[in-house]
């Protein structure tokens, strides 16, 4: 078989991408025979494309431009994005439905009962995670407000720096506090981050901050570190990889497209608030956010509460309709997935840093809890 020509459009100037292609050129190392090229999601690719003539295209679509000149050029084009919502393309995307839904879990776990989401009204896969949010926080009885603010990448060099600020502050000063935001990446997240300190509001405990796709750099150079729901790129990336190459074989294009669970929140400072008005169930979240890694037990945390146990799991229930137990067992979860994507722990050192006893316990949990295995999760987060 002859070497094919393969053409990644797509910028890498987001962790997202750059493990997306990290996904794709994790397939070839497999033992495709592609010849890979990399160029900028821009228009201005069209026309050294056509010259190069290559046998597919594997595009990160956010540009319509860009979309029509790809369809007008008729050959095989895998997307890796629903911004534009195009359906003359297959797309490998994450289910962002279940981000909306993940996103709200993570902060109705939290206490939170007022809720609002910063991101565009345009992008197709930030208007699928406002609505299952708004969905799922209605749904618990929670207020619900949204801030519509543009979020494609490579946004005009001479747009203004402060109109964003400025749309934030607005909207910040009328909503109801705490509050927990869901932002529709990190990049809004860290600019809603800072609004929230130009106004002095306190974050997480005036205003809880949640972004999407873990972009390293987006999520640690702002204060407070943010915390974020994990997208698994790399396995978009090897997915499409394989999609392409079953479209170059004369294959027929699959009916739907293929989506992707999300890994998780990866948990920092921007959501660790207790917004419970009970001091004693806030003493002991803060006790389990300390020790959770040992072998504490209920026991432990009504004696740290200065409460009886019956107390504090009734007094738990009320405030956050969970038991501890629930609580120790989700921290110990949101750690192991973390390290299960972010390092090469084996299972066992995983299941030890992560407060479970062993690696048969944390692989009991995560099928209750998860419906797979710590190594599946791994295996569906990093597939090459």
């Amino acid at each position: 078989m002859h070497e094919r020509r393969v053409a990644l459009l797509m910028n890498r100037d987001s962790s997202h991408t750059r493990e997306v292609c990290a996904g794709v050129l994790g397939y070839v190392a497999e033992g495709a025979r592609w010849f890979v090229h990399l160029s900028p999601s821009d228009p201005r690719a069209l026309e050294p494309l056509k010259e190069w003539q290559p046998d597919g295209v594997i595009a990160h679509l956010f540009n319509e431009e860009l979309a029509d000149g790809l369809a007008a050029w008729g050959g095989p084009v895998v997307n890796i994005t629903s911004t534009l919502n195009d359906p003359r393309f297959p797309m490998v995307e994450v289910k962002h439905d279940a981000v909306g839904v993940m996103a709200a879990e993570h902060l109705l776990e939290r206490g939170f009962r007022h809720f609002g989401f910063a991101g565009s009204d345009r992008s197709g896969f930030a208007v699928s995670r406002k609505q299952a949010f708004h969905r799922r926080v209605q749904e618990a009885g929670g207020s619900f407000a949204a801030c519509h603010v543009e979020d494609l990448p490579l946004r005009d060099p001479g747009t203004s720096w402060s109109g964003m600020q400025e749309t934030f502050s607005g909207w910040l000063r009328d909503l109801p506090k705490p509050v927990g935001v869901l932002c529709s990446m990190d990049g809004v997240a860290r600019r809603l981050a800072a609004t929230c300190r130009s106004m002095d509001l306190n974050v997480p405990e005036e205003v809880a901050i949640l972004g999407v796709n873990d972009d390293e750099f987006e999520c640690v150079v702002a204060r407070p570190n943010l915390s974020s729901i994990a997208i698994p790129a790399r396995r978009i990336g090897y997915d499409a990889a394989a999609l392409l190459e079953n479209l170059m074989a004369g294959e027929p294009r699959p009916q739907s497209d293929i989506t992707l669970q999300p890994l998780g929140v990866v948990s920092r400072r921007s959501t660790e608030a207790e917004a419970t008005e009970d001091e004693i169930v806030r003493t002991a979240l803060r006790y389990i956010r300390a020790n959770y890694r040992e072998p504490i037990r209920v026991d432990d945390v009504a004696d740290a509460a200065g409460r009886p146990r019956r107390t504090l799991e009734r007094r738990f229930r009320r405030a956050l309709d969970r038991t501890v137990l629930d609580e120790i067992t989700r921290r110990r979860i949101e750690t192991a997935r973390r390290l299960l994507v972010e390092t090469d722990l084996d299972i066992g050192g995983v299941a030890k840093r992560s407060g479970f006893s062993d690696a048969r316990r944390m692989a009991v949990v995560f099928r209750e809890r998860l419906g797979r295995t710590p190594s599946d999760f791994r295996k569906e987060a990093r597939p090459a």
